[in-house]
């Protein structure tokens, strides 16, 4: 009796999954392993894959046969379709083969159909026991998506990159090795038979040229045809989209030492392979590395000094990168939903949920300090958002008491925790847009109360507040000193106006810019500012040198003196 097999197959006697069945059994059995893999994992090659039309024999029982090699399998592939779920006996041989091996030992080929329908239901989920924070343990089905190949590929480009999948499973590397040692194979292969080819050549032409002209003529000859022969296969190699070999054949088909002119064939590889008359902007623009994450993306952020970039998706998952090396910093995931992720300096990453605000360490993820909210509350409830001060390196958040909170960046300790002066009784406040003075002291604030929209300015070590309401929509707000502040409004909403899906109509905004005297909010200066509605970025850009100010807004930016409003 066998007592060992690499693999066993289960699957639904039907056309189609025994087709697939005996092609996976025959090419595992005959599949070559390369010889640094044969090194470095001690396996010569896959000797038995166990399929019961041809391992079992006709006087044995059924039942024994099929447990004995079950037992003694180190995999097991199960041939997927429609008609799998169908088939008691693949069921069975599942549940018997899993008392006895890993889940990870467990490996399918997709036949027809989409995963989640043929894959059988066992493989899918997996009941596991988790310990909460009490102590007390639960049962959780925890969703699984185990190791698949599609063989619903035509067979031959299945057979070429799906089976190495299974195969490096049992063979115990990694399928990116695998396929790079058979790619080096191939390529050692084709540079054999092009040296033979090459050899026999040369042989040839010092038979039929006994002259030294007449030889080296030839042999420049072959060297042409050889680097017309590369230029073409790096050709194919770039429309394969293998861009990297494709440059390292365009490059072998350059001359060496100027032996003989450049061909234009090379030429064109060269310059196909490495983009180089592709354009700098629009679709054409490749990545040269690719962050995943589980889910949707929600929020980036990238730190000043562009060395570190954090994501967070839907399923309130955040991750934070090294962008030089790539590696990961920060790997994890929010038991609330999240609201925002910001770099606070080169050093600080926050993340805020609905529930609390985090600060992690770009060096090396580590938590830096955690603060819970109530968010009762918060302003915004689940929707709050933070303000940072750069210069003193503080987070702000309102709440509805109306009270202003400040914590210390690097070590979340509340700085300031300031009554705002208000008069008025039970009235609904609502804050809409919030910006920190340039010295760090002030906060103006846009809000409107029971509807009415008002500019308040509150001194950040006192709480006092002054406030003037209004008109219209008001739809951005700045610092353009200590002593100034400005406002951007319209007589209607711009986000109706604005962004028609109708891209060969181009609207014009009018809209008003007034600034105001941060001390007492008396008005300095108004003007009229318009822009086309083709608008992504708009915003009050301070010059302090000049002690001017810019706004800009689509196709427009204009400067003005800070204290007279006269365009510079």
């Amino acid at each position: 009796m066998i007592d060992h097999y690499d693999a066993f197959i289960s699957y639904k006697h039907a056309p189609l999954d025994s087709k697939i069945a005996d092609h996976v059994q025959k090419n595992l059995e005959h599949f070559r392993i390369p010889d640094k893999i044969r090194q470095k994992t001690g396996k010569k090659k896959i000797e038995r894959v166990f399929l019961d039309k041809d391992e079992l024999p006709i006087t044995a029982d059924l039942s024994e046969t099929i447990s004995n090699a079950l037992k003694s399998a180190e995999f097991l592939i199960v041939i997927c379709s429609p008609e799998t779920k169908k088939s008691v006996w693949v069921q069975r041989e599942i549940e018997f083969f899993l008392e006895h091996h890993s889940r990870n030992n467990v490996l399918t080929v997709l036949v027809d159909g989409e995963p989640f329908e043929v894959i059988p239901e066992i493989l899918l989920k997996e009941e596991r026991t988790v310990t909460d924070e009490e102590g007390r343990e639960h049962k959780v089905t925890i969703d699984l998506e185990p190791l698949s190949c599609d063989y619903r590929l035509p067979i031959n480009t299945a057979k070429k990159k799906e089976l190495p999948r299974l195969a490096s499973a049992i063979i115990g590397c990694s399928y990116d090795e695998l396929m790079d040692r058979n790619r080096q194979y191939r390529m050692r292969r084709m540079a054999l038979i092009f040296g033979v080819i090459m050899s026999l050549g040369i042989a040839l032409t010092v038979y039929m040229f006994i002259t030294q002209a007449q030889i080296k003529e030839n042999l420049l000859a072959a060297k042409r045809s050889r680097a017309l022969y590369l230029a073409n296969e790096s050709t194919r190699l770039y429309n394969e989209m293998r861009r990297i070999d494709a440059i390292q054949l365009a490059l072998a088909a350059l001359p060496q030492d100027n032996e003989f002119d450049v061909i234009p064939e090379a030429e064109r590889a060269l310059a196909d392979s490495t983009l180089a008359y592709q354009p700098c902007v629009g679709n054409s623009i490749e990545a040269t590395w690719n962050y995943n994450m589980p889910h949707e993306i929600r929020y980036i952020g990238v730190s000043p000094d562009r060395e570190t970039f954090a994501a967070a998706d839907i399923g309130n998952h955040v991750t934070m990168w090294d962008t030089e090396t790539h590696d990961v910093i920060l790997d994890t995931t929010y038991g609330s939903q999240i609201v925002g992720i910001r770099h606070l300096n080169n050093d600080y990453l926050a993340v805020w949920s609905s529930r609390n605000a985090t600060v992690y360490s770009t060096s090396d993820g580590e938590e830096l300090w955690d603060m819970e909210f109530d968010t009762s509350l918060v302003h915004g409830g689940y929707e709050f958002s933070l303000e940072y001060d750069e210069k003193d390196e503080r987070l702000f958040l309102l709440t509805y008491e109306p009270k202003l909170i400040a914590l210390d960046g690097a070590t979340g300790e509340m700085v300031i925790d300031c009554e705002l002066d208000y008069d008025r009784d039970s009235l609904y406040i609502s804050y809409e847009k919030l910006e920190i003075s340039p010295s760090g002291d002030r906060l103006m604030a846009f809000y409107k109360i029971d509807g009415e929209s008002y500019i308040g300015v509150v001194d950040l070590d006192t709480g006092e507040k002054i406030e003037i309401p209004v008109e219209g929509v008001v739809n951005n707000i700045g610092w353009g000193d200590d002593d100034h502040i400005l406002i951007q409004t319209s007589e209607e909403d711009i986000g109706s106006l604005s962004n028609s899906d109708d891209f060969s109509i181009v609207r014009l905004i009018s809209t008003t810019l007034i600034c105001y005297d941060s001390s007492d909010l008396s008005e300095v200066w108004r003007n009229d500012f318009s822009y086309s509605d083709r608008s992504l970025y708009s915003g009050f850009f301070p010059l302090p040198a000049r002690d001017a100010v810019m706004y800009y807004n689509s196709d427009r930016a204009i400067v003005y003196n800070i204290d007279t409003g006269d365009i510079i």
